[in-house]
């Protein structure tokens, strides 16, 4: 018989001296836990955001003064980024319809990590210029192609925006600088800019590569070369053109002596 049977442990104990073998206990341990507090945080006294934020923050105060100066507050606000250059040649970029959020398209403006050492000047004159194409883009004009050539849409809405356009090889209205609108306005700017911060540029080294098209035989010529000796392909090559260059030395240093000779 099993007896579910609330009582003390001192109950318990005695009635199990009692009998124990006709009568079987259950007893149901009540386990009194300590409610846990929830964990409070002071947000005000901890360092939650990142100090380098301050990068991107500094860029979006720039690109708010400078809509309402140069371009009648008529930009929308984009994506503002901070990403490496890679191995493009740029001091930033403007790319349409970059990001989504809640299903609406947002522009992206970068300002290549490798370049924000630069003076507050030069980086504001790269913002601009990325606003520019950002202008055009809302107006429905394509003013850059795929390989950046900057036509005149570009340098219209540029010499708008006071900066001055000089055409480059290649490139069309690409190159840009401070005109007096747009130097004026950055002077108004009182924005600090962070300083003694800087991001090396990426070192890009590659090996040229050549292919030599031979005939199957003697493809099949070689590879069998290559089992014969042991060697890889590699280095049966490296071994054969060490041969030739020490042969073409020879050959050289005795056209000299015959030469000396006569």
């Amino acid at each position: 018989m099993i007896a579910n049977i609330d009582m003390t442990a001192e109950t318990v104990a005695e009635t199990v001296a009692v009998d124990t073998n006709t009568i079987e206990f259950v007893v149901e341990k009540k386990v009194k836990t300590k409610a846990k507090k929830n964990r409070v945080v002071d947000l005000e006294n901890t360092q939650t955001s990142n100090q380098f934020s301050d990068l991107v923050a500094q860029y979006t105060a720039a690109f708010k003064f400078f809509n309402e100066q140069l371009f009648e507050g008529k930009l929308k606000m984009p994506m503002i980024t901070i990403q490496s250059q890679g191995r493009r040649s740029c001091y930033g970029w403007f790319w349409a319809n970059r990001w989504s959020s809640n299903n609406e398209a947002i522009n992206e403006i970068n300002m290549a990590a490798e370049n924000i050492n630069r003076s507050k000047e030069a980086q504001c004159e790269t913002l601009i210029h990325e606003m520019v194409h950002l202008y055009n883009s809302q107006e429905g004009l394509k003013d850059c192609n795929q390989i950046q050539y900057h036509n005149r849409h570009f340098k219209t809405a540029a010499e708008m925006a006071g900066l001055k356009v000089e055409k480059i090889t290649g490139k069309g209205w690409a190159l840009t600088s401070l005109g007096d609108k747009a130097a004026e306005a950055v002077n108004k700017l009182s924005v600090k800019f962070v300083e003694n911060i800087n991001r090396p540029k990426m070192q890009s080294s590659y090996t040229k590569m050549y292919f030599v098209s031979v005939a199957e035989s003697d493809q099949k010529a070689f590879r069998k070369l290559c089992i014969d000796q042991e060697k890889t392909q590699k280095e049966m090559f490296a071994e054969l053109l060490s041969m030739y260059e020490q042969t073409a030395t020879s050959e050289v240093n005795s056209d000299n002596t015959n030469n000396e000779e006569e």
